[in-house]
């Protein structure tokens, strides 16, 4: 929030939300029987075999010093040399030099033909392994080989090259859109993600995390799968707008030791009003992983990565150019606001993981931090500020065990997690004594949550050739999932509370071959929240049909729900009563046609419609004479419908990949006003060719964000972006990678909107980016 009166009106975190239309949508999904043993056992000895469930993302404490600024303390990162990391795995290389790893597990994904990696399984859709054609909800699958070749820098950017998708980053959190449906400042709470079945979301601010603050090393994810809209029935609540599940690698599936040390540097050619440099170091990310599986059977993988970002030398914002604001330089003296802020973009991040399997069990472990500056002077902060900044930690432990009964399969996990969010930002009062110098009259405001919470489920699963006559393929699923937040604890200026729940949810879901070519799907939830809105349903109906010769038609209608988080309900002293806060809700349809040409080439043709009603809105009461926590509360009241189409094709042949997609659409509230941050046009286009006898790979992505609406109003210009990579692969020995990418090859000038906690309604994007990688693969 920004200060008013001379007082800041409630936390930083607060205005995420405030005054802005919140909307999610939904589509449901349904799963196919697979009884096919022929599948199911090429499924087992394939690439991504089902051993593939690992939770992972990544783990690491963040390595500071610290030095006394005005009575605070601010982190200074340690310098940690990739050489001296890539220095050691040379010298492992030496002392194993005859032990050569085992790569002929592993297949290659780009040798495999369009219908030979549509055979391999997805989970994303009804929480269990189907093949993609079976699906009744077409989900996109991007392999984690794909993603590390175009230089993706996180989950975010990474999901932005698919159907109806596209990413923001206000240079502090990184945002989700899909189909339309991004308010700036939501921290992505109706989207769902999942790390191997493990949920990420927290009681909190029920956010899912989709930029480095997610803390999920790259080189560890072997694909990610995107299921778009409602999704509750399934997962329960936040799966509004779609679900992203997270398929992390094993010891069979990357096997070795694999190091790599990525160098990334500006490269412009436009000069900028901020007058930067025109090439100077953005930033520096070293990552590792090992694999194996033992003798006695035992997979165990183990990652980690280390990022340091200096990012932007200056940024030019022509808002943060006011008189009447105090504006610093990094040493913290006051300067005249020009609109530019210098050396104030830095990111550190910190991650590590481990998995391991043996037999039906499965155990993993994350623990991630991540320090972000933030040089856009967000909430009314001074400006240039360098002790600005968030931080964000993240920890959980995931055992589970899978086993066959017979017919019927038993599959059980608990898990503990930990979050902690923490903010400061810097205001200034001017002294009584009239003093102007700064940081004299500076205050750190600090907000934080922390919050611990186990879950336990379990479901079982079992099919049948044959109900009844003209029935078969019969495949249910029923299970519970229990939630217990015994302590949420949240502290800002004018809040300071711990509040505890219990949730409890139970679920079930059919699907049948009714028709020699169509098969139904059916699914429901119902989850309870006994102190807070009682109980909320969700439900699914699907059809597939085999309509013609390798062509599928697809319909899906679904219902979901966003329970209010406990920052909803509790962090303004006004939401004593806010418990009454009721779930959002979604209902959203989708009609879908797919057409395999060949093994080689496959179009998918969507249309889909979501109705969106009691959405949660932040309004300030009408009592001047409140304290500004006392004027603000959460209520349900907003509306929101969008309509859209999309179309893409998808082919690989001889090692060649081409992927493209179409999206249009329209979202509008309840007034018929357009959504904010809601581009009526998508696009996206990539291409990956072998060069050299397949001796090295050029990969082209381009990718257009049509024209949108910041909240203020104010338009923000369509982007194109096309960033271009070499990859070398198997150097030498076999023991080295080369990558050369750049990213925003024409170096376009962009932005994206900013949010109710902005100064500005446009903050920069990056501009050209030139990065170079080296891996080592034992």
């Amino acid at each position: 929030m920004r200060p008013k009166d001379g007082h800041r009106a409630g936390s930083a975190r607060s205005s995420a939300r405030s005054l802005a239309m919140v909307c999610r949508g939904g589509i449901v999904v349904a799963r196919r029987s697979m009884d096919d043993a022929a599948w199911r056992a090429s499924a087992s000895s394939g690439c991504e075999a089902l051993a593939a469930r690992v939770a992972h993302s990544g783990a690491a404490r963040r390595a500071t010093q610290a030095y006394p600024i005005a009575g605070s303390a601010v982190a200074e990162p340690l310098d940690v040399r990739p050489q001296v990391i890539v220095a050691a795995v040379m010298v492992w290389r030496a002392a194993h030099a005859d032990e050569p790893a085992n790569l002929d597990e592993v297949g290659k994904i780009e040798d495999l033909s369009l219908e030979q990696l549509l055979e391999k399984p997805i989970v994303a859709a009804s929480n269990i392994e189907q093949r993609p054609k079976d699906s009744p909800a077409v989900v996109s699958v991007i392999d984690g080989d794909d993603l590390r070749r175009i230089g993706a820098r996180d989950l975010g950017s990474a999901l932005a090259a698919t159907r109806g998708i596209y990413a923001t980053n206000d240079r502090n959190y990184s945002y989700l859109g899909i189909r339309g449906i991004s308010t700036p400042g939501d921290y992505n709470t109706r989207i769902l993600l999942t790390i191997d079945d493990h949920k990420i979301t927290d009681p909190v601010y029920g956010q899912a995390m989709t930029g480095v603050e997610l803390g999920l090393p790259l080189g560890a994810i072997q694909r990610i799968e995107l299921v778009r809209g409602a999704a509750s029935s399934t997962y329960g609540s936040s799966a509004l707008l779609g679900a992203v599940h997270i398929v992390t690698s094993t010891g069979a599936t990357r096997p070795g030791l694999h190091v790599s040390s990525t160098t990334t540097a500006t490269a412009e050619t436009f000069a900028d009003p901020a007058q930067r440099p025109d090439v100077a170091l953005f930033g520096q990310e070293v990552s590792a992983s090992y694999g194996v599986v033992t003798a006695g059977g035992t997979d165990v993988f183990a990652a980690g990565s280390y990022l340091r970002a200096p990012g932007l030398r200056a940024i030019y914002m022509p808002e943060l150019a006011s008189a009447a604001e105090l504006c610093v330089d990094p040493q913290r003296a006051p300067v005249a606001c020009n609109g530019v802020v210098r050396d104030v973009d830095h990111e550190e991040a910190a991650s590590a993981y481990l998995g391991i399997h043996r037999g039906g069990f499965r155990l993993s472990g994350l623990a991630s931090t991540r320090f972000r500056q933030i040089p856009t002077a967000s909430f009314g902060t001074v400006i240039g500020d360098p002790d600005t900044h968030t931080t964000d930690n993240r920890i959980y432990l995931d055992g589970g065990y899978h086993a066959a009964l017979g017919a019927a399969e038993l599959d059980a996990h608990a898990s503990w997690d930990f979050y902690n969010y923490r903010g400061r930002y810097a205001y200034y009062t001017p002294p009584d004594d009239g003093d102007p110098s700064y940081p004299a009259g500076r205050s750190m405001y600090h907000d934080a949550a922390t919050s611990h919470w186990l879950t336990g489920e379990a479901r079982l699963r079992w099919r049948r050739g044959e109900l009844v006559d003209g029935v078969t393929d019969v495949d249910t699923i029923a299970g519970a999932e229990v939630v217990a937040v015994p302590k949420a604890y949240q502290i800002a200026s004018e809040t300071d509370r711990t509040d505890h729940e219990v949730q409890i949810a139970a679920y079930g879901q059919a699907e049948a071959r009714i028709a020699e070519r169509l098969v139904a799907s059916a699914g429901a939830r119902i989850d309870v929240r006994p102190d807070s809105y009682g109980a909320s349903g969700s439900s699914r109906l699907g059809l597939l049909v085999d309509a013609w010769h390798e062509g599928r038609l697809r319909f899906t209608f679904g219902s979901a729900f966003r329970a209010p988080n406990l920052y909803e309900r509790y962090y303004f002293t006004a939401q004593a009563t806010q418990p009454t806060l009721q779930p959002e809700r979604a209902y959203t349809y989708e009609l879908s046609a797919e057409q395999y040409l060949g093994d080689h080439v496959r179009l998918i043709i969507a249309g889909y419609r979501n109705d969106l009603d009691d959405l949660t809105q932040l309004t300030m009461l009408d009592n001047p004479g409140q304290t500004a926590g006392d004027r603000f509360v959460f209520h349900n009241g907003g509306e929101a419908d969008g309509r859209g189409a999309e179309a893409e094709i998808e082919a690989r042949w001889q090692g060649t990949q081409l992927r493209a997609n179409l999206a249009v659409q329209r979202s509008h509230d309840e007034t018929g006003a357009n959504l904010p941050n809601s581009p009526h046009t998508l696009a996206n286009i990539s291409l990956v060719v072998p060069l050299a006898a397949d001796r090295a790979r050029l990969a082209i992505a381009s990718s257009f964000v049509g024209h949108r609406n910041a909240p203020s109003g104010a338009p923000i210009d369509a982007a194109f972006q096309t960033d271009v990579a070499v990859e070398v692969p198997r150097l030498g020995a076999e023991a080295v990678d080369l990558g050369l990418g750049v990213s925003n090859l024409f170096d376009q000038r962009s932005a994206v909107p900013g949010s109710e906690e902005h100064r500005q309604s446009a903050i920069p994007r990056d501009p050209r980016l030139v990065w170079i990688r080296i891996g080592l693969h034992l």
